[in-house]
């Protein structure tokens, strides 16, 4: 068989332009906005019809009705890595896309198909595949229970070879066929995009003396790969992946072409020409559609372009201006609030808007099938939270004629699904109220949630609770939800394996395919609501903990914790809003969340703090860290326990923390999340290629990582002892800018604290070829990054420090103060104090001998202060103590190192003790028959007898007359010249007129002089 190789299949629905004839057109001036599309989504199934699930507005794929005629064509069967096929799909498919659409037209004559002869698939498959007939799902393998919606993006579930040919019996041809022209579609799915052999090959058969071939594999058939859905919505893979865009279409109406260049459209009133048009022109008749992604792009010569701004979903001022800026179209109060199944756009020939569930980007507007309006959203009378005794309900729709249906199982209220609202509802025990108003010829309304929560004790409400609702079928259970499972069974009564190509754990899958639509609700500190949204939920977890993951109800008996699952939240506009914004993790500054994590940790219900104490130290050591606190979990009503909500370490995490705009290379254990290799590979290449004995070549490799970051990582999972890293759970990431450095961060750190005599660095860091080891492994052969790990010994283990005794304590008292009543309440048991409480007193200890054996801490010992740092009254005497037996001390007071790089000395040699009138910042080092001590740094904050006595803000005439004074309050003259504001105004006094203040005396600093002068 001849083998054929195509360039491409990508099918990618993108810009259409369509002329209509004058006659048709009404005569209004020149160009409109004619449609738009806002918050569709490639994620959102439509389940109204549970035989026939489809995500977008349109005509879905499978359809008969669908439109193939840009799809590429190719002779069957398709494959790579088998050999079988005649056209190969490598290309196109290997580490791109884990799926192939396929569709192939065939007629069937009247009466050449006896209604009771059988239809048979005949197929080769390797992994998985769907198969439609007429648009009907008739059969199923290796993706899921039958009928099944898999996303472009779904890896089938268990590997299957292509070597056999299965017969499947589809049923009978009178169900099946029509007269005429008929349609079979297939959707093939791999093991995963990099999987490296793939194979679909299909006849249809009817049965028969002799059988007759309906559609043959050799045949010509339309494809599409995977890259994208291949309906449903607008999507430009190469800008913005398999994403749904929203769009803007406009129209020219007139009989005449119109230049759009200079022409601008906005979604901000106040920046009227937001986005411009290149120079374009649209003729009379013709349909322009632009992409808004905020890509910000324009392609004159494929017509493709993309706005700098996305449309909210929930409706927004939308304008369209010509080049002199003169409006030409707008949304004045706003376009309403828009569905992720239909488009909204005018009636032709008039000015009505109407919702159209068969958009069409391109061309004239479908009148057909057009909704009114979208039906106002519930209103519940009585706000969601902890409640007692008998509580009743009202539930309200602002949309006149329309009905209310709810539910109680969190399930989605649909028109022929759910409760008829007819008056008045009380609650007496814990609720999930989820409504829904639909009106006849309307879009329905969005759903809204309500948890009603009860006998929820005062002990549980010391955390704030979260309550997470999800229809049980489609998004948390059988047979589609998160946790779904499917036969199987269990090694060890553990391991979950499947045992026939029907079973399927959802709950060990991973990735966006694997995520579905749930409520959000957090209440805090006893009261209402505090944040409410939709979003994305998913199971958490590596693959240990996936595989062994149980499916029960009982998420809180100590020998059902296999059934506590971790839990991913994701907050997209597709869902509700772009991230939550709420302080869920004071003090810290950030307040806005794409991603949160809800670590069940299953197999540590107590202490279940050791992933958040690591976490929690290594940020008392200087370093960004994903935040965390505890919570209780509701799921659809039902207590799940306590849990610990954290940060997730991804792209939208360092942006946040680092203020940063720029993409990112995030690594997480053996795979990047996002961006690539490149400088990750340039480092590892300079560290198993440099002798590190040579200075320049530890600071080429310093440039490339933060050193101080890496040991004070290192320093952490050495004194927790974890025992599962540092081959596995360690995070790195770097933003992609020239001069950037690779961090390390604390994740996943439930291994530690059990194994008090470990050996980290014997056993772990030096006998380990992953790349944590082998960073460590060869930078210990340079003499810098040793002193380096013995000065971050010194700064954490002592006076004070992060890993200090009476650190490390107060840490462990903090979260035992937040977790030992939850503990007692779940499971009437006593903290385990005990554990760290031997912990902190041995483990230093143990560990200094495993770092001198290291060579990472030295004979020489740093010297020591009389007080190490803080606040001291004005000319305090430091006294600096040389605690060796020989040796001289150097010391700086201008925050320099009195070490050079390479081993000179770059400090002064102590004589006696130093006088501090000002903030100082010590830093000293012994120096010892050629050997250097670890540094010993403090800061000294001098206190300056200087106050604020008064502020003028804001004074009548404007900021000109404003000014602070301020006083000496000593009793002697004051040196202003060290001495400046650096927040909220910016002034030195060393560069004004006054650099000495008298005792008693004051000082004026005026934002402007000769008005202050002028006016006071």
């Amino acid at each position: 068989m001849d083998r054929c190789s195509i360039s491409s299949l990508l099918c990618t629905a993108l810009v259409c332009t369509t002329i209509v004839p004058a006659g048709a057109r009404e005569a209004r001036a020149s160009v409109v906005i004619n449609e738009i599309s806002a918050g569709a989504s490639e994620r959102l199934v439509d389940w109204s019809q549970p035989d026939a699930p489809r995500i977008g507005s349109g005509v879905p794929w499978q359809s008969p009705l669908f439109d193939d005629a840009t799809w590429p064509r190719a002779p069957g069967g398709f494959d790579f890595g088998e050999g079988a096929g005649r056209t190969h799909v490598y290309t196109q498919m290997y580490k791109r896309a884990c799926s192939l659409y396929l569709r192939q037209a065939f007629v069937v004559a009247p009466g050449d198909a006896p209604p009771t002869n059988r239809v048979f698939l005949s197929i080769a498959y390797d992994d998985g595949f769907i198969a439609y007939l007429n648009g009907r799902q008739v059969a199923t393998r290796n993706l899921g229970r039958s009928p099944a919606f898999a996303y472009c993006d779904q890896p089938a579930y268990n590997a299957t070879e292509a070597g056999v040919t299965n017969g499947i019996d589809l049923g009978a041809a009178g169900a099946l066929l029509v007269p005429g022209t008929n349609v079979l579609a297939l959707q093939a799915h791999n093991l995963r995009s990099n999987d490296t052999d793939f194979t679909i090959i299909a006849d249809l058969i009817l049965d028969g003396t002799p059988p007759r071939v309906l559609v043959a594999h050799t045949n010509e058939w339309a494809c599409s790969v995977g890259v994208a859905e291949p309906s449903g919505g607008l999507t430009d893979h190469a800008v913005s992946g398999s994403e749904f865009l929203d769009w803007i279409e406009l129209c020219n109406t007139g009989a005449t072409p119109v230049s759009l260049d200079g022409w601008a459209l906005t979604d901000e009133a106040d920046e009227p020409l937001k986005w411009r048009f290149p120079a374009v022109t649209l003729t009379a008749g013709e349909y322009l559609v632009v992409l808004c992604s905020e890509h910000n792009r324009a392609d004159v010569t494929s017509r493709t372009f993309h706005t700098g701004f996305k449309l909210d979903a929930d409706g927004e001022y939308v304008a369209l201006r010509d080049g002199s800026g003169v409006v030409r179209d707008e949304f004045t109060d706003g376009y309403p609030p828009q569905s992720a199944f239909h488009s909204y756009g005018r009636l032709e020939g008039t000015d009505a808007w109407r919702y159209l569930p068969t958009p069409t980007p391109g061309g004239p507007n479908a009148a057909g099938t057009a909704l009114e309006a979208m039906v106002a959203v519930p209103e519940f009378s009585t706000p969601g939270g902890f409640k007692h005794g008998i509580v009743g309900l009202f539930l309200t729709c602002a949309t006149s004629n329309a009905i209310i249906r709810y539910t109680l199982d969190g399930s989605e209220p649909r028109e022929n699904t759910g409760m008829l609202y007819t008056g008045p509802l009380f609650m007496t025990n814990t609720s999930i109220f989820r409504a829904r108003a639909f009106r006849t010829n309307w879009v329905p309304s969005r759903v809204s949630t309500r948890s009603y929560l009860y006998n929820v004790s005062d002990t549980a409400r010391q955390l704030p609770v979260i309550s997470l609702a999800g229809d049980p079928r489609y998004s948390l259970y059988e047979p589609y939800g998160i946790m779904a499972v499917q036969g199987g069974w269990r090694s060890n009564d553990i391991f979950w394996h499947p045992a026939v190509e029907t079973d399927y754990n959802n709950m060990i899958m991973r990735g966006r395919a694997f995520e579905r639509p749930a409520t959000f609700e957090l209440f805090v500190g006893g009261t209402n609501t505090a944040a409410q949204t939709d979003c994305g939920i998913r199971v958490s977890g590596s693959h240990y903990s996936r595989t062994r993951y149980g499916r029960g109800d009982d998420w809180i008996t100590p020998y059902n914790l296999r059934n506590k699952v971790s839990l991913r939240l994701y907050f997209r506009g597709s869902y509700g809003l772009d991230e939550l914004e709420y302080p869920l993790f004071a003090p810290s500054h950030v307040e806005r969340f794409s991603v949160l994590t809800l670590r069940g940790m299953y197999g540590g219900r107590n202490p279940f703090i050791k992933d958040e104490l690591v976490r929690r130290l290594h940020i008392a050591m200087g370093h960004v860290g994903a935040h965390g606190s505890f919570v209780h979990i509701y799921l659809n009503g039902n207590w799940k326990g306590y849990y610990n909500l954290c940060e997730r370490l991804d792209e939208h995490f360092y942006r946040s923390w680092y203020d940063s705009t720029n993409d990112w290379d995030v690594f997480h254990i053996r795979a990047f999340r996002s961006g690539n290799a490149v400088a990750w590979n340039h480092l590892f290449d300079l560290v198993n290629t440099l002798p590190f004995g040579v200075l320049s070549n530890y600071h080429a490799v310093a440039d490339l990582m933060d050193m101080e970051n890496y040991v004070d990582y290192l320093l952490v999972n050495v004194y927790a002892a974890a025992t599962d890293w540092p081959h596995n759970n360690f995070d790195a990431a770097r933003e992609r800018v020239p001069g950037a450095k690779f961090r390390f961060y604390v994740w996943d750190a439930d291994s530690t604290f059990s194994s008090l005599g470990l050996d980290t660095i014997g056993t772990k860091l030096n006998t380990n070829s992953y790349p944590l080891a082998n960073l460590f492994i060869h930078l210990t052969n340079s003499p810098e990054f040793r002193l380096l790990f013995a000065d971050r010994i010194q700064k954490h283990f002592f006076n004070g420090g992060a890993l200090a005794m009476e650190s490390v304590s107060n840490q462990v008292e903090a979260l035992r103060a937040i977790m030992a009543p939850q503990i007692k309440l779940v499971y009437n048991e006593i903290f385990n104090y005990a554990l760290f409480a031997n912990w902190m007193a041995q483990r230093p200890g143990i560990i200094f001998p495993h770092f001198t054996a290291a060579g990472l801490w030295p004979g020489v010992r740093a010297p020591e202060f009389n007080v190490h740092g803080g606040e001291v009254p004005r000319n305090f005497v430091c006294a600096i103590t040389n605690v060796n037996a020989t040796g001289t001390v150097y010391y700086t007071v201008d925050g320099s190192d009195p070490r050079l790089p390479g081993g000179a000395v770059a400090g002064t040699a102590y004589s006696g003790p130093l006088v501090l009138a000002m903030p100082t910042l010590v830093k000293a080092r012994v120096l010892a028959d050629g050997v250097w001590s670890p540094l010993a740094e403090a800061s000294f904050m001098v206190r300056t007898p200087l106050a604020v006595t008064e502020v003028m803000h804001d004074p009548p005439g404007g900021g000109d007359y404003e000014f602070i004074e301020v006083k000496n309050i000593g009793t002697e003259a004051l040196d202003l010249s060290e001495i400046a504001f650096d927040e909220g105004i910016t002034f030195a006094f060393k560069d004004g007129a006054v650099t000495t203040l008298a005792a008693g005396a004051c000082a004026v600093v005026a934002r402007n002089t000769t008005a202050f002068a002028a006016r006071y």
